[in-house]
């Protein structure tokens, strides 16, 4: 489970702010109420995934304010755009989009049940839409009495300033978006695109405890597989090189290791 400090307004989560940086601590103190065995015979790289998944079942949870019904566009294939896309196949939803600059985050995507994968460098994964037959319900004032209108689902999971800007300009009419990516820095974004085509804008936080257990038992009890994600195992000696490929998009997810 996440690690947490007491502060004075609270508990905190390590890593989540700059003021509370945290990785690699040889110890750590935690809340035993926080902490969930591991199940017999589900391996430590497989269970370290449930960290991530609670995230995408989180994001895909808030997905259902909107109603939910996809299509689902995923911008972003790292480690939590591919958590909510093995999160929207679990639980049955579809049609997936996946966009990502990475040819490797791009073929896991498909393995782990995108059903459009778009290199967003060729064409925007917007224009997919169309492809799949969705045409979004007219502006309010022209809506039949009584009509809810359609809502495709966009998740932003990159956390860089500048992509939430770019997918309200391409949004289409009545879309909620669920911002499950982190961004530190500040970013800007123009409120009227969102109001003249009414989106929805929803931001997410980490998973819920019980979202976490889910992701646990889910993946010891192989609803979903998470094998995919992992594209290395490596010891302390190779974290530079872990945190450059992870940059240069030749891999998903790394795991470090420290040796036994």
């Amino acid at each position: 489970s996440m690690p947490f400090v007491d502060l004075p307004d609270g508990p905190g989560a390590i890593g989540s702010r700059r003021d509370l940086p945290g990785a690699l601590g040889e110890f750590m103190v935690l809340d035993a109420k926080r902490l969930l065995a591991v199940p017999d015979g589900l391996s430590i790289e497989h269970a370290s995934l449930a960290e991530p998944l609670a995230v995408g079942v989180r994001a895909v949870r808030t997905a259902g304010r909107g109603g939910g019904e996809g299509p689902f566009l995923v911008v972003g294939c790292g480690p939590i755009g591919l958590a909510v896309i093995a999160a929207l196949r679990a639980g049955g939803k579809g049609p997936i989009i996946a966009s990502d600059f990475s040819e490797t985050r791009r073929k896991i995507a498909e393995v782990l049940g995108a059903d459009v994968v778009v290199d967003p460098a060729q064409r925007s994964p917007f224009e997919t839409f169309a492809g799949l037959g969705y045409e979004p319900s007219p502006a309010s004032t022209f809506l039949p009495a009584g009509m809810e209108p359609k809502r495709a689902t966009i998740f932003e999971c990159v956390g860089a300033p500048g992509v939430l800007q770019s997918i309200l300009a391409g949004a289409p009419r009545h879309s909620h978006i669920v911002v499950a990516g982190l961004c530190f820095g500040e970013d800007r974004f123009q409120p009227s695109i969102a109001s003249t085509n009414e989106l929805l804008l929803d931001f997410v936080m980490c998973y819920r405890p019980e979202e976490f257990e889910l992701s646990l038992r889910s993946i010891a009890d192989g609803k979903v597989d998470v094998s995919p994600i992992v594209t290395d195992v490596v010891g302390l000696d190779r974290t530079a090189w872990a945190f450059d490929a992870l940059a240069e998009g030749t891999h998903a997810k790394v795991v470090i290791r420290a040796t036994d």
